[in-house]
Order: structure tokens, then sequence, then C-alpha cells
């Protein structure tokens, strides 16, 4: 990034998978409408957001007179998360113990039918190059859990372990902000 800049992080306010702890990946599921949001209609830059359902509907929300300005890029959704996608997680522990460590998702492994962490990772870090290192202005995105998880490290440049993952999570519908120079 040149210049001084503020970039904020949003996750998509709670769905009904949310609600009853089920595993959401790139399952196009809409918001729960009773959410409230503070309104940042005063934001000056870009923003980006997932292009599924949940990032567009908290977008309405939390933005509703700066959609227009909305870039939407595929590769800010949610990791692929193959035949647990729908499913809660508590039944996918209990019936696929090997993906999972104290009760966790080991991000690490990869589900069957899903995203490789390397895919995963590559399809951020290729977002964050074309959009990130060249942004001027004020950056807000609006995405997902594992997506901002990643982010995160890439603009901290964190390392992703086991460790930093169980202790970086996006609140549902929280900004972020943070600043660069």
């Amino acid at each position: 990034m040149t210049g001084k800049h503020r970039v904020i992080l949003i996750r998509h306010v709670k769905t009904e998978y949310n609600e009853t702890k089920r595993i959401s990946g790139q399952a196009d599921i809409a918001i729960l409408q009773d959410t409230a949001l503070e309104f940042i209609d005063d934001f000056t830059g870009v923003i980006y957001s997932s292009p599924l359902k949940r990032c567009r509907q908290t977008l309405e929300k939390l933005c509703p007179k700066l959609l227009d300005s909305v870039v939407y890029d595929s590769r800010l959704t949610e990791r692929c998360m193959g035949i647990f996608e729908g499913n809660k997680r508590f039944e996918m522990q209990q019936k696929f113990p090997e993906y999972f460590i104290k009760g966790k998702l080991n991000v690490f492994k990869t589900i069957p039918e899903g995203e490789t962490f390397s895919e995963f990772y590559e399809r951020v870090y290729s977002f964050y190059l074309d959009r990130l290192v060249k942004a001027e202005k004020n950056v807000l995105v609006c995405a997902h859990n594992q997506t901002l998880k990643v982010l995160k490290a890439i603009l901290f440049q964190d390392e992703i372990t086991l460790d930093y993952w169980g202790k970086n999570n996006f609140e549902n519908g929280k900004m972020y902000e943070y600043y660069f120079e």
C-alpha cells in the first residue's frame, strides 16, 4: 500500500448456519434479517466484497448509499469446505474426527471435495497482490471468517499456525480497523 491507509475488515453478519453451528463454506446463504449494523455511508475509499449473498446483504445494511461502488471479487469467497458444507460442525466432528484437533477444525487438512489450504491461501494472496498492495485509498473488505484470517495474516506478515488460527476469529458483523503506512 502506498501512503497511510485505513483497512477495515468485516465479516458478514450472522446467518442461520452460524446460529445452528453449520459449516458454511461457499454455500450461498442469506443473513438473519433482524441483525442491526451501524451505517458507514461516509466511508471514503474502495470497498471489496465476496460475491456471496451473506456479504452482499451485509453491505446493503452497512452502507446502502455506497453499493454502486462495491467491487465484488470471487477470490474473497470462503474456503470450499467440500462435503462438510451445510452440515453441523458437531456431526462432522463425530463422523470425521481426523479433521479436527481439540474440537476445532484442522485448517491444514483438506476435506473431501474441498479446497486445500494452499489453494485457498494463494487465492486470497492473489487478491492482496492485485487489490491491496496497489491501494492508494482506504479499503473496506467484507468477507468470511477464514478468508479474513488469511488476509490479516498476509497484511501483518504473520505465520499461520494452528495457534494463530485459533486466536484470530472475526465476529459476525464486527468491523476491525487497521492502519498502515
